[in-house]
């Protein structure tokens, strides 16, 4: 039991994912390491096409394959390798211990199946409940998340709900048998600010109640700032930063982190006029994953690159207890 609350729910060890393109082999993940304590919530930010969603797929081992595959590494959950499971035994992982909220729902969910349909298989087939028992913890779990008239739901398609209704659902049915870790992908994205709310309250509070870990992929620094305990900051495939929170937020060590800091809207500057009302970006574009630079891959747009930085990969380092940091002049950024 001891052991139980010291090892992390999920661990993943250098973990490599390649896809063969038109353009030859790519590595969209490359070495990326990292933890999931127990009822923690880790986000996991960066740019598009760094490498967030692969990495997120790659734990219940659903990469396209081809083209796609994971070339290396290890993924632990609660001591056991997700990539050695036999696929009858990771069936019994994929929606029961882990579930996943995808990105687009509309795309997620079954268009010729009922909703009540695809929320109560995953209860008849991992908890091996009645039909009627199922849907009635489908309409509890539908209550849940906020949709009215539950009951009626079951009967409807997805094209018949709003965006923000397909997006509870899927919550719905990501939770409806209590995972032990919870994978949200961009959860809010497309949604307005006041579903977006009620959606993040209510991860909040199941997590509360439940003890739920979760790993939070999003581009939105505000929600990150409430949401998360740690978060991991990827580029280009790996993760440049990692650290609590709060040290992110105050003391970030990679110049990327601190672009990404610098790009946010900032009310004290809403009113000023000429470019003090322009939000910072960083130049440059990320590099293709077909033609990644030598060095480190964020140099070509860095600001504080050096000749060094364009000619040797930085090491991830503990830079201070908890943070760390893949960056030659951590030491020396202001």
């Amino acid at each position: 039991m001891a052991a139980d609350t010291v090892r992390p729910i999920l661990s993943i060890r250098d973990l490599r994912v390649t896809f063969q393109g038109g353009l030859g082999l790519a590595a969209a993940v490359d070495g990326v390491s990292c933890e999931l304590q127990r009822g923690e919530t880790l986000a996991v930010v960066g740019e598009s096409g760094c490498g967030k969603s692969v990495t997120a797929l790659s734990i219940l081992r659903l990469i396209p394959s081809p083209p796609g595959r994971i070339a290396g590494g290890a993924i632990e959950f609660d001591g056991r390798d997700l990539l050695a499971l036999a696929p009858e035994e990771l069936y019994a992982v994929r929606g029961n211990a882990i579930s996943m909220i995808f990105q687009e729902p509309m795309t997620s969910l079954n268009p010729v199946l009922s909703i009540g349909t695809q929320l109560t298989e995953g209860l008849i087939f991992h908890k091996r409940l009645g039909i009627r028992e199922a849907r009635e913890r489908t309409v509890e779990m539908l209550r849940l998340v906020q949709i009215p008239d539950p009951e009626a739901r079951l009967a409807q398609y997805a094209h018949q709900l709003s965006g923000g209704m397909r997006q509870r659902v899927m919550i719905a049915m990501a939770l409806a048998c209590e995972p032990r870790v919870l994978i949200a992908d961009e959860p809010t994205t497309a949604l307005d600010v006041t579903i977006q709310r009620q959606i993040l309250d209510l991860m909040v509070e199941l997590k509360e109640r439940l003890g739920t870990a979760i790993i939070l992929i999003t581009h939105d620094l505000g929600v990150v700032a409430e949401m998360a305990d740690r978060v991991a900051v990827m580029y280009a495939g790996k993760i440049i930063e990692q650290a609590p929170v709060d040290g992110l937020f105050d003391h970030p060590r990679h110049p990327y982190t601190r672009g990404l800091m610098a790009a946010l809207p900032r009310l004290d500057r809403l009113s000023a006029s000429g470019e003090e009302g322009r939000l910072n970006e960083m130049p440059g574009l990320v590099p293709s994953i077909y033609a990644m630079p030598p060095g480190c891959a964020f140099a070509p747009r860095c600001p504080f690159a050096t000749s060094q930085c364009h000619a040797e990969e930085p090491a991830f380092e503990e830079l201070s207890p908890g943070h760390y940091a893949a960056c030659w002049e951590a030491g020396r950024l202001p």
